[in-house]
């Protein structure tokens, strides 16, 4: 092995270009036609190509009410509907659909309809849109007097209010400030009524007239059939996604309503007093005071009440347990008494009192 510090010799030049012999050529390559892809796809090659679309035109049968057409495409069996016979559609009118339809199949051009897509919606309507939307749809659910209620309650009392509130502006302390208002609306109509000077207000009725009328305060239950109207169509909004949360339920948001005193027979005074009344109306004597929608009012006798050829009127039948006497009160009404007011009613009663009873049904 030579020394670290030897010196290495010259290196070998390379032999000119001239004096490679010209005989020693580089095998040449063998370029085919078939390695260029330029002669036709023969043999195996035709096996991978899609067979041409075929399909069917299904006619109108006892299923089916309109022509059809039936084929596949992207590997799916796809149905196409065309049009019923009334409207003009014929065979060969399918036929010549079918040939297009398989064209297009056959071109790749062909896509499968889709469904129209869903209409943007505003993220948050305002009450007066929403509610708009609301009525429209359940207009057509609802019996018309139901309807009219809603049309009435939106239009007249909800809208002046909400109208311009978008959803997520109406809250709790909102339906409450609404009902707060309405009671001291009611409360204002009440005192200009009782001063002499009532609040006069335009109406329109059904019938498209128009003229002016008293105001009337609404009620306690008026005003709470308004705020479950305002709950429910908040608990569709809740169901679109567009509330959290309903601000209108709850028995806070409501009114508290008076129930009215039952009326309940538990004396003699009370009984002599329903057979006074019945004998006046037996007689026509009985006057009451009638009043319009336009605030008129006045006295008028009762009518009696007619069936037929014979007038027939309530009254009240004295028989012992409340049977009728056969043969007696033929237009009279039976009622069934218990044992206190049984011995109240059969117990004699001083002339003044007797002599107001319909002859029939006195006791002799």
């Amino acid at each position: 092995m030579p020394g670290a510090g030897a010196r290495r010799g010259p290196a070998k030049a390379k032999p000119p270009r001239s004096a490679v012999d010209p005989s020693e050529r580089p095998p040449e390559r063998d370029v085919t036609a078939a390695k260029l892809h330029t002669e036709p796809d023969v043999g195996p090659r035709r096996k991978l190509m899609a067979p041409r679309a075929s399909g069917e035109v299904l006619p109108p049968d006892g299923r089916r009410r309109s022509f059809s057409l039936r084929f596949r495409a992207f590997g799916k069996r796809q149905v196409i509907k065309l049009g019923r016979p009334e409207d003009g559609w014929t065979m060969q009118m399918a036929e010549r659909e079918l040939a297009v339809v398989l064209r297009d199949v056959d071109l790749g051009t062909w896509r499968p309809q889709r469904p129209d897509p869903a209409p943007v919606t505003e993220v948050d309507p305002t009450f007066h849109e929403f509610a708009s939307d609301w009525y429209a749809t359940k207009e057509l659910e609802v019996e018309p007097n139901t309807a009219n209620h809603y049309r009435n309650d939106l239009t007249n009392h909800l809208l002046p209010f909400f109208k311009r509130h978008y959803l997520s502006q109406i809250t709790v302390a909102e339906v409450d400030r609404y009902r707060q208002s309405k009671v001291r609306e009611a409360a204002q109509i009440t005192a200009a009524a009782e001063s002499g000077k009532p609040m006069m207000i335009s109406y329109v009725d059904r019938l498209s007239r128009s003229y002016r009328r008293r105001a009337r305060p609404l009620s306690a239950r008026s005003i709470n059939m308004h705020i479950d109207l305002l709950a429910q169509i908040l608990a569709v909004a809740v169901d679109h996604g567009r509330l959290e949360s309903n601000p209108a339920v709850g028995k806070r948001r409501r009114m508290k309503v008076s129930k009215p005193r039952p009326v309940h027979l538990d004396s003699a005074a009370q009984i002599a007093l329903l057979l006074e009344a019945a004998g006046q109306l037996d007689r026509g004597e009985a006057v009451i005071d009638v009043t319009d929608r336009r605030g008129r009012s006045w006295t008028q006798r009762h009518p009696a009440y007619t069936a037929g050829r014979r007038a027939r009127s309530p009254r009240c039948c004295w028989a012992a347990g409340g049977r009728r006497r056969p043969g007696r009160c033929s237009g009279a009404t039976s009622i069934s008494l218990t044992g206190a007011l049984r011995s109240a009613a059969t117990r004699p009663m001083p002339a003044c009192a007797r002599s107001t009873c319909c002859r029939c049904c006195a006791r002799s």
